[in-house]
């Protein structure tokens, strides 16, 4: 005797539990709520980015990581496939690392994003 698994597609669109059994009118705003509080993680992670690298020895090693990462080429030329494919991955890595940091010093400079119901 086999045995459906539970819950079932059916219960779960039917209303009669599962999915069905949500309250809309708690979910929107719970949804909205967690929403505010990962922008308002982020955007304090992102205030530290800006305290490290706006100025001073942090911004050196900033333009320092943009030399060495962003304003170089990825793809070395002339080597065989394989090593030319596992050093433009490695790079990308390290590409995606600065213009991280970047971002988070943008997301700083722009403030934290106001919600669109005028919370």
């Amino acid at each position: 005797m086999t045995t459906s698994p539970e819950p079932s597609l059916t219960s779960l669109m039917s209303g009669g539990g599962g999915w069905g059994n949500l309250d809309k009118t708690q979910f929107g705003p719970a949804a909205h709520a967690h929403i505010q509080e990962v922008q308002e993680k982020k955007y304090q992670l992102a205030l530290k980015y800006q305290q490290i690298f706006i100025d001073g020895v942090g911004i050196d090693v900033l333009e320092d990581l943009l030399n060495k990462t962003l304003r170089i080429g990825t793809w070395p030329s002339q080597v065989p496939f394989e090593q030319a494919t596992a050093h433009g991955l490695m790079r990308e890595g390290q590409n995606s690392m600065v213009n991280h940091i970047i971002e988070m010093m943008k997301l700083a400079q722009a403030g934290l994003p106001s919600s669109a119901d005028g919370e």
